[in-house]
Formats: structure tokens, sequence, C-alpha cells
């Protein structure tokens, strides 16, 4: 990915960032199943790695860590500065860490991976930080999650309108050079207006996409389209899948 798309990327969270924590039901369900995944952690050096507004990078305090917030979105890492999430914070790239070799026990990283556009050259730069006998528990989606958006969308326009991610199998791949563990949990999401689900996503500043700056509705009659083609309506609620993949990758 180049300089020019993390910018953009940068600059979306950073916008999202006041209103962050507002509308990030799945990214703290996400993030409370991989702290159950990980294990209790207690007096490691921690890096929380695209830590947005701090949430976990706190939670993971409370257990004596020494924490590391690092996040590429200067918004997001003032509002964790502003919470007292962590001992250090870095505003910086997944895909080029500012950390030195072998100085980190314990990476922790919840639905950030996705943005980059190398899965296992952001495992490797993962481990080139990690000490021996470290662990990395990081958690992203995969192919299927807001299917439902991509096919309404595909009855109105060719246009892209949600981005690609890796399937499971090519995740499972990557993993596969790592001892590891892997778990898949479907998650669906329900809302009562189109509006509602689109400003939820939009809330979390995940409404960057590759080749477009943000997804948008350029009319009210789109709008009612999307909304009449949406699939998988359940008692009139609209449902939203999510594909995430939870990883814990040791450094043997």
């Amino acid at each position: 990915m180049n300089i020019k798309h993390k910018i953009k990327i940068a600059n979306t969270f950073s916008k999202s960032a006041k209103y962050y924590d507002q509308y990030a039901y799945l990214q703290r369900k996400c993030g409370h199943t991989l702290c159950k995944l990980l294990g209790l952690v207690s007096r490691q050096y921690l890096l929380d790695a695209g830590c947005g507004t701090g949430w976990f990078s706190k939670y993971w305090k409370l257990y004596n860590n020494n924490i590391i917030a690092l996040d590429i979105s200067p918004g997001m890492i003032m509002y964790a500065k502003r919470n007292r999430s962590a001992h250090m914070y870095l505003l910086g790239d997944i895909e080029q860490l500012p950390l030195m070799n072998s100085s980190i026990d314990i990476i922790y990283s919840n639905l950030a991976v996705q943005w980059c556009i190398d899965l296992k050259s952001v495992l490797v730069e993962f481990f080139r930080v990690l000490k021996p006998g470290g662990k990395l528990a990081l958690s992203t989606l995969a192919n299927g999650s807001l299917i439902e958006l991509k096919q309404a969308w595909g009855k109105i326009d060719n246009n892209i309108h949600v981005n690609k991610f890796l399937s499971i199998k090519s995740i499972s791949n990557i993993f596969s050079i790592y001892r590891h563990n892997i778990f898949i949990k479907t998650y669906k999401i329900y809302y009562d207006k189109l509006l509602n689900l689109l400003k939820e996503i939009k809330g979390v500043g995940a409404n960057y996409l590759y080749g477009r700056n943000t997804f948008g509705l350029t009319s009210s009659n789109k709008l009612k389209l999307l909304e009449k083609y949406w699939p998988n309506k359940n008692n009139q609620l609209l449902t939203l899948s999510y594909q995430v993949v939870y990883g814990i990758l040791y450094y043997d």
C-alpha cells in the first residue's frame, strides 16, 4: 500500500475518533473475545497495535502490564492519550513498527490488520519485535464481511462500495508457518434503519475504500434502492454480517 492510501486511512480514522467509542460495538465485542482467547497477561511489555482510542490498552493496563499504544491515526492517538490508556504512545504503521527487535512480550491487535495490504509481511514485522517465547493475539475480518452491503450495491451499480477481505483459508495458510490456534466466528448485527447502519460504519472510520476516498450515498433515491435490495432481512430488520478470524500465534 502506498503512502497516499496510508495518509487517507489515518485521516479517515482521525475524523471518526471523537465518535468511535459510541459506535464501536463490534470492535469491543471482538476485542473482549480476543482478550479471553489470549488469557491473563500480567507484568509484560504489551503492544496494542492499532489501539484506536485506547479502550483495550486501558484494559491491559489494569493488569500491571507496561503498555505501548500504537496507531496510524493522530486523532486516535490523541484520544488514547486523553484517556490515559497506556504508558507510551506511538504514531506509527503496523507494517513498519517503530520498535526494536525482540522488545515486546505480547502483541494485541484487534480488527486492525485488515487495513494492511500484506498480512504475511505484517506477521513478519510483528515477530521481529516479539521476544522469543512471546505471543501475538490478533483479530481480523475475512471474506464474507459486509456481504449484504456488497450484494445490495451490486444491484445498483458496478462501483466499489466494500473493501476486499482475505478468505478464511488464505488467512489460515498465512498463520500456518507459525505455531498457532485459530478461531472463526460469524457475527450478525441488526438495524432498524439503513442510515443507522451506515452511520455506524462511518462512526468507526471503516468507510475508507481502496480505489475511492470513502463510500457514500449520492442521493435519497439510491438510499431507497439500497434498502429495497437489501438481502437477508430479519423481521424487517437489516442484517449485516461479519466473518471474524481470531489467531493466537506463538514465537517458539
